[in-house]
């Protein structure tokens, strides 16, 4: 709970989170803004501006909390007003370091494979198109939204010596990936010789759910 004074109740799950003991945060000595990155005190003071003058704001915010030991932790905050003057709001903290971490990954893998130069094509089990990057469009001449969902037989036509398709499938299967050279065809039908790398995409239990 925090007020215009500073701390009045602060839990045991936020002071592992901040790294701070209950005397250290509790009163007016301490001053609530050394905990929030100085990049991020703008929103908390905009928040502070609107509860003063009445004005309504989401009650859910993130920013990024500044750790005793100078660590930085992204936090969602859900606040409530409480009675009292001139401001009192108990607020609910959830540390999503993890998951904002997560998130950027995944943006950042996003990028790199719509950026490499390499045509990059994934499909679930059934063989449904989940994925094409941009060297795939200017390879094949099918546009990703054309293609998602679609059957990768319709979209890639393929030409291999003395196996097929669900062959290459099980040797993946088996030791991970296959690797080979194949003749695939583009919407317009050119021959296009490739060095064709098929690989299994597991979940976190070792299942297959697709292929890259």
């Amino acid at each position: 709970i925090l007020a215009s004074k500073g701390f009045e109740y602060v839990n045991p799950a936020f002071l592992r989170t901040c790294g701070y003991n209950a005397e250290e945060l509790i009163g007016e000595h301490f001053d609530y803004m050394r905990l929030i990155h100085p990049e991020d005190r703008p929103i908390i003071e905009e928040r502070r501006i609107a509860t003063n003058e009445g004005r309504q704001m989401p009650s859910t915010y993130e920013f990024r909390l500044v750790r005793k030991d100078g660590g930085i932790r992204t936090v969602e905050v859900n606040t409530v007003r409480l009675p009292g003057e001139p401001w009192r709001v108990m607020g609910i903290y959830r540390d999503i370091t993890e998951r904002k971490e997560a998130e950027e990954e995944l943006i950042y893998r996003a990028q790199l494979l719509e950026n490499v130069t390499d045509s990059v094509i994934s499909s679930d089990m059934d063989g449904h198109n989940t994925y094409w990057n941009r060297a795939a469009e200017q390879q094949y001449g099918w546009l990703a939204d054309e293609v998602i969902g679609k059957h990768i037989t319709e979209i890639v036509p393929v030409k291999l010596e003395n196996m097929t398709r669900e062959d290459i499938l099980k040797i993946a299967l088996t030791d991970g990936k296959w690797k080979g050279e194949a003749i695939h065809y583009t919407r317009d039908g050119k021959e296009l010789i490739v060095d064709w790398v098929v690989s299994v995409v597991r979940n976190k239990v070792g299942e297959p759910i697709g292929t890259l």
